[in-house]
């Protein structure tokens, strides 16, 4: 009776050690990082701008890929860049919309943001996957133009996180069959990926209200005024 109750309780050590083996013949994953209900943190300084968010379709489409145990884990960053952005960017300015094209700048644009992702962005697995730490690591390159793509002001965020996946915790009794562990797996890599993003555009929001602000406010205005 008591061995049946350990078994309901979660999968046993030889389960663990059986499916990571058999994920280690897989040559390449893709991992969702796009989260829903990201709630960014509440400003009472808002920029009383409108912004137009532009991303370049490779910004877009960018995949960060990290290796580990012979497979390629390729992280969709960028599909996850512009929810999170806007959600971001709504909480410091007055209006944020999304600009296509750069010749697609939308009437009353005030200011035009450009967001990429820096040489620092990456994802470390660490030794086992269910009990190590894992960090990802992403890197915002920031440039700030008026409605003329004139640049204003550029700055640079970096958002780190770090945790384990916790095998009580991610996954349960799924990490007895190979599909449930690949899954469930890849679905907190994803999130803690997420997360550093998060973290990113969380600083790059502080950068804008403080050492960003007079530049992007007052634009030309303010460079003249330095000339004088």
């Amino acid at each position: 009776m008591t061995n049946t109750k350990f078994l309901m309780r979660g999968p046993s050590l030889l389960s663990i050690v059986i499916v990571l083996v058999l994920l280690q013949g897989c040559t390449s994953f893709t991992i969702p990082v796009r989260q829903d209900s990201i709630v960014f943190q509440k400003r009472e300084d808002k920029i009383r701008l409108n912004v137009g968010l532009f991303l370049t379709k490779e910004v877009r489409n960018y995949v960060i890929t990290g290796r580990h145990g012979g497979a390629d884990y390729n992280f969709q960053v960028g599909e996850a860049l512009e929810q999170n952005a806007l959600a971001s960017l709504k909480e410091i300015f007055q209006a944020v919309y999304v600009i296509p094209t750069q010749n697609d700048v939308i009437p009353d644009t005030d200011r035009i943001i450009s967001i990429k992702f820096g040489p620092s962005s990456s994802f470390k697995h660490g030794a086992v996957d269910w009990a190590s730490e894992h960090t990802a690591t992403t890197e915002l390159l920031c440039e700030v133009y008026n409605d003329k793509w004139n640049l204003l002001w550029d700055a640079v965020s970096l958002g780190t996180e770090t945790r384990k996946v916790g095998a009580k915790r991610a996954v349960g009794g799924l990490l007895t069959t190979p599909i449930g562990a690949t899954y469930l797996f890849n679905k907190k890599y994803g999130e803690i990926f997420n997360k550093s993003l998060v973290q990113a555009l969380e600083k790059l929001n502080d950068e804008i209200l403080t050492s960003g602000r007079d530049a992007i406010l007052y634009g030309e205005d303010r460079q003249h005024l330095r000339q004088l």
